[in-house]
């Protein structure tokens, strides 16, 4: 195994679970809510932090996707997804 792909098995198991720690973040986050003082901030920052966690799970679960595949075929697979 390369160094490259040996840094990129390490970016996307830290992308991993980075995004897992967002989402409890989150969970423990909504319980905050109600006691804000302006609720909506605690609701905005909620939803914001669950979008980012799971935009980091699907970043970092795509990266050990790709890692193994050739060149060609991730490619082909960007342009048949868009």
């Amino acid at each position: 195994m390369s160094a490259s792909s040996m840094l990129l098995s390490r970016q996307g198991q830290y992308l991993l679970q980075i995004g897992m720690i967002l989402i409890f973040y989150s969970s423990f986050d909504g319980f905050a809510i109600p006691f804000l003082s302006p609720p909506r901030i605690g609701l905005s920052v909620h939803t914001l932090i669950a979008l980012q966690a799971i935009f980091l799970l699907v970043q970092g679960s795509r990266m050990d996707d790709t890692r193994n595949q050739p060149p060609f075929r991730r490619r082909k697979r960007v342009a048949s997804t868009s």
